[in-house]
Order: C-alpha cells, then sequence, then structure tokens
C-alpha cells in the first residue's frame, strides 16, 4: 500500500480549485451548458485537494467564460445554497479584475510617460544619468 497524504489539510489554491471545480459543475446542471466538463474538473469537485492536473487559473478562466455568457440577474436571482454561493464568488471576481483591468491601465499610462520624457531628452542627458 502507497503513502498519501489524506491526513493533510488542503491548502488555500486547492479549496479554491476544489470551489471552482464545484461552481462549474453546478453553472453547468443550471444553466443546461453542454460544456463537455473534463474528467479532472468531476473529480476535482469531489476531492478536498481540487485537481491535480488543472490550474486553478484555467479553471477560473473556464467559469468566468461561462458566466459572461449569463445574464447577471439570472445568477443573482438563484436562491439555492449553491448558487448565492456562485453569486458570492462571481461578484468578488468581478470586483478582482475590475481591480486588475484598473492597475493595468495605470501601469500602462506609467509606461507612457517614462517613454515620452526620456524621449525628450537629449544624449548628454541620457548619458548623464547612466541611461
Amino acid at each position: 500500500m502507497g503513502c498519501n497524504s489524506d491526513y493533510m489539510k488542503p491548502s488555500f489554491g486547492e479549496v479554491n480549485k476544489r470551489k471552482v471545480c464545484e461552481h462549474l459543475i453546478y453553472v453547468a446542471k443550471r444553466y443546461s451548458m453542454k460544456s463537455g466538463l473534463h474528467q479532472a474538473v468531476v473529480d476535482g469537485a469531489a476531492s478536498i485537494y481540487g485537481p491535480s492536473s488543472i490550474s486553478l487559473r484555467q479553471l477560473t478562466a473556464v467559469l468566468c467564460n461561462m458566466l459572461n455568457n449569463i445574464e447577471p440577474e439570472r445568477i443573482n436571482s438563484d436562491l439555492s445554497i449553491s448558487g448565492i454561493m456562485l453569486a458570492l464568488w462571481w461578484a468578488e471576481h468581478v470586483e478582482a479584475d475590475n481591480k486588475r483591468m484598473e492597475r493595468e491601465v495605470e501601469i500602462q499610462a506609467l509606461s507612457k510617460r517614462k517613454a515620452d520624457a526620456l524621449a525628450k531628452l537629449t544624449l548628454a542627458d541620457k548619458e548623464a544619468l547612466g541611461l
């Protein structure tokens, strides 16, 4: 009999992978999506560690894509426990996505300002600054 880690608690990432797998299965059933969920998603929802062969980023991207194709009112009006948990997850995910996109815009704007400022410098200025 081989060794295993069944006695260990799952990590934060593993817990989230399992939750996303559970949401994927729920969305596919609740909204009659014939997405042909990978067996790893089904197995991952049943494991306290989530699937080992699919990353959390990949799972989240699939769930995000599925939910983007459903009207928000339908998601938010589902009062089952799974529906409420999904709506909470979705709201948190959308907020995090919006913040990430705002940061990306800020970083791009800063990069442009830096490039514009460097373009104004003469060769002597750049040499003096060690650029």
